[in-house]
């Protein structure tokens, strides 16, 4: 007979807060790298605005000496987006895996007082799912899920920004496809953890 699955939530913030729990011991590394995905962004926005500058200034009046130096001021963003890209992707997968190191200790520790009743009533796979897959469920948060969100977020909010700034009417407009957007995603979310859910039934 099958274990019973309990629902899962949307989000759990409870169990979120306790995963960022870990990241006490690397303040500085886990704070240092959201500094560097916030800057990542800014400059991400900034390329936007230097080639619309190119067009509306120099392009339209063949001005061939001030487009190279906008476009020389390009390159080197890009340069500094690549570098600021490989420092991040770099310092949260180092997050993730200290963190993940210091989980599979205290959870090895805590098994080793588990009763062998435990072992022979539960299914090896079971045991070597939780111990493996969901250990790189959680180092998949930090390198790829909560620290892309706070940079994503913040590119988001410069971009919805200067959107209003150039033209409010125009920004607008585009904003107006952004609730069916978010309620697709809802939909999709919900039929995605359903099949999570069915998936792990069978492991």
């Amino acid at each position: 007979m099958s274990k019973k699955i309990h629902p899962l939530k949307a989000f759990d913030f409870t169990l979120l807060f306790k995963v960022i729990n870990y990241t006490k011991a690397y303040k500085f590394l886990f704070i240092s790298t959201i500094i560097i995905s916030f800057f990542f962004a800014f400059l991400s926005i900034i390329r936007p605005l230097l080639i619309q500058y190119a067009f509306d200034n120099y392009i339209l009046i063949f001005d061939l000496e001030s487009l190279s130096k906008i476009i020389f001021l390009i390159l080197i963003l890009l340069v500094f987006e690549a570098f600021l890209q490989f420092l991040f992707v770099y310092r949260s997968n180092l997050l993730a895996h200290k963190i993940i190191n210091n989980i599979r200790n205290e959870l090895f520790e805590k098994m080793l007082y588990f009763k062998v009743n435990y072992f022979d009533s539960t299914p090896t796979g079971q045991i070597i799912t939780r111990v493996v897959s969901d250990m790189e469920s959680i180092s998949a948060i930090f390198s790829q899920g909560l620290l892309v969100v706070f940079g994503d977020l913040f590119k988001l909010f410069l971009i919805i920004t200067c959107m209003l700034l150039v033209d409010w009417k125009l920004a607008f407009v585009s904003l107006l496809f952004l609730p069916f957007l978010i309620l697709s995603t809802i939909i999709f979310q919900k039929y995605m953890r359903d099949a999570f859910v069915s998936v792990r039934k069978y492991i």
